[in-house]
């Protein structure tokens, strides 16, 4: 028999650095050696040979090595890959998809250097429309309903338990819809996605009769309590990509979606859309529209924001449009 490994538990036997990626042992409770015949002197044992030093070592049997950390709870252990613990550690949950490594180096485990794999993901789909499990997939309002709960004022997606026909592919069918329901059921739904450019989102792996696909977490929660999948791109009003109540949430066409941007990163004036040209002193109010980009010159930045803003009026750019997500909520707290 295995154990539940949680964060909790995890964090209470290990630390992790992400800045180093690497995994040291902590001085571990009494309580975690009572099943022992002298749980005193195993416990001093154990605490003066591992606490505070390196946790795991690399597997070599394979084509690709990789760290591993054999983790023990009463008379039960397992081996962990130090990728999986990482992501449990920093995120709470352990995706079911593979964990990769950016630069390809085995025993780089540091945080930033770990990503998911969803390139893996077979193109073929499934069509359970008809309640059946036939040989292409095609999610449903109902199929959705019936795998997953969603809370609408909170934004959390949670797996529903279940049933043995979604295990009837399997070898152990009993076995692996025992198995699938002890580990998600009830849990949150979807992991934590960093795009290239740096945006922030939940994506939900659905895995049907053995056939798997990625889907952005939002989508899922559209189709849900509407019924078909946004026409557009789901818009986070908010600005805040993990923010899934469905009061954030408005299907938007891109373009719409490009008129409530998050001010960028790199913006030096504090205001999208203006900026400050060295070249002839002057400050510069942009905009694009229609596949067209407006420009106007002036001698302040004053006069240069006042013409954004009547710009983002006139072309009915979000009110929240260039602005970022604290600066949202403390403008929505002061009305």
């Amino acid at each position: 028999m295995t154990y539940e490994l949680t964060q909790e538990i995890l964090k209470e036997l290990l630390d992790y650095n992400p800045d180093t990626g690497v995994f040291t042992w902590k001085y571990r409770d009494i309580k975690w050696f009572l099943h022992c015949e002298q749980p005193e002197g195993r416990h001093l044992w154990w605490n003066n040979k591992f606490a505070g030093a390196k946790a795991g070592n690399v597997f070599t049997k394979t084509k690709n090595p990789y760290n591993q950390i054999m983790i023990t709870i009463g008379k039960n252990r397992r081996n962990w890959r130090s990728t999986q613990l990482a992501w449990l550690y920093m995120n709470g949950t352990i995706p079911d998809v593979p964990i990769l490594r950016k630069d390809g180096n085995f025993a780089n485990d540091k945080w930033e250097n770990l990503t998911l794999n969803y390139k893996e993901t077979p193109k073929r789909e499934i069509d359970f429309s008809d309640g059946s499990l036939g040989e292409k997939i095609k999610i449903t309002q109902d199929i959705v309903k019936e795998l997953m709960n969603y809370d609408p004022d909170t934004g959390r997606v949670t797996w529903k338990e279940r049933s043995l026909k979604y295990f009837t592919h399997g070898k152990i069918p009993n076995l692996s819809h025992a198995v699938w329901n002890k580990r998600y059921a009830n849990k949150n739904a979807g992991n934590l996605y960093i795009s290239e450019d740096g945006l922030k989102y939940y994506l939900t792996r659905i895995t049907l009769k053995g056939i798997s696909k990625s889907y952005r977490t939002h989508r899922l929660i559209w189709l849900l309590m509407t019924g078909s999948m946004p026409n557009g791109d789901i818009d986070h009003i908010d600005h805040n990509g993990l923010n899934n109540k469905w009061e954030n949430l408005r299907d938007a066409t891109k373009y719409q979606n490009q008129q409530n941007a998050s001010k960028r990163k790199d913006n030096a004036s504090g205001m999208t859309g203006v900026h400050y040209n060295k070249n002839n002193n002057k400050w510069i109010a942009s905009i694009s529209v229609y596949k067209k980009r407006l420009t106007k010159y002036f001698n302040t930045f004053d006069d240069a924001a006042k013409q954004r803003k009547l710009w983002n009026k006139e072309f009915g750019f979000h009110k929240n449009h260039g602005k970022m997500n604290h600066e949202i909520i403390e403008s929505k707290n002061k009305e």
